[in-house]
């Protein structure tokens, strides 16, 4: 599913900062994260998902879905 972090965390009101600091990389690379150009971790997927108030199993809105065309960081669990 594609995911929209930027609409999703203006959506909350939390910053890019506070998020960075969450999930404990620096807010350069949470920029990364937001444009699609850095993957996340299924441990910072989980702590995102935790700080919207929501677990990777239930779906996420339509308004926080990225619009056809864009690019945006997808989370795909790899299967053990």
């Amino acid at each position: 599913m594609d995911l929209d972090l930027k609409q999703l965390r203006k959506q909350h009101g939390i910053s890019q900062e506070y998020l960075a600091k969450k999930l404990g990389v620096s807010r350069p690379t949470y920029i990364q994260i937001e444009k699609g150009e850095k993957e996340l971790t299924i441990s910072q997927a989980k702590q995102l998902f935790s700080l919207f108030g929501t677990s990777l199993s239930e779906p996420v809105p339509q308004s926080a879905r990225r619009k056809k065309g864009s690019y945006v960081p997808t989370f795909h669990p790899r299967k053990f």
